[in-house]
């Protein structure tokens, strides 16, 4: 991984597979682990059969030193606040929980599946396989010395600490 994280400056080409082309520069097993951290950065099952350009960015992007995730103070629920109020006080009219059977004039965005989305727009090709993820959230304590993140090359998973925020560990010689 960092032998193949090292090469930042590499293009990948559109039209081969990230697996293939990561093999060929730097051997299968580099390019199976890189592929199964790709696994929940791209919610793919098999990262390594997707475009070599559109998963050596997100290769890039999530092995970038420092990161480049931004945490919100709050989580999603503040952040989705912000771009509601944000998109109503531009204009944007939002209703939820409302089934649509036909589309208003543009523009408009309708957030749906995509079986739905293909109905709406008589569109066939809006149907695909979807993802195979699963998200759990647990609580671990934290200990001095714990990882930010965890990745396991060999399937896929990940645990990362989102909180730095934690029950604070009493100092040497403290009561």
């Amino acid at each position: 991984m960092l032998r193949i994280v090292a090469q930042q400056r590499c293009r990948a080409p559109v039209d081969q597979g990230f697996h293939t082309w990561a093999a060929e520069r730097f051997g299968g097993e580099a390019a199976t682990a890189a592929a199964n951290y790709l696994g929940v950065v791209t919610f793919d099952h098999d990262p390594g059969r997707l475009s070599a350009a559109f998963a050596w960015e997100r290769l890039l992007r999530a092995t970038a030193v420092p990161p480049r995730a931004r945490y919100v103070i709050g989580g999603w629920t503040s952040m989705l606040a912000w771009l509601e109020a944000r998109a109503r006080a531009l204009g944007v009219q939002i209703e939820l929980g409302s089934r649509v059977d036909r589309l208003l004039e543009p523009p408009v965005i309708v957030a749906t599946s995509l079986d739905s989305a293909g109905r709406l727009l008589g569109d066939r090709s809006l149907g695909w396989e979807s993802g195979r993820t699963v998200l759990v959230d647990i609580g671990i304590e934290r200990r001095p010395g714990d990882a930010f993140v965890v990745a396991d090359l060999d399937e896929a998973g990940w645990a990362e600490r989102f909180s730095f925020r934690t029950r604070a560990w009493p100092r040497r010689g403290a009561r």
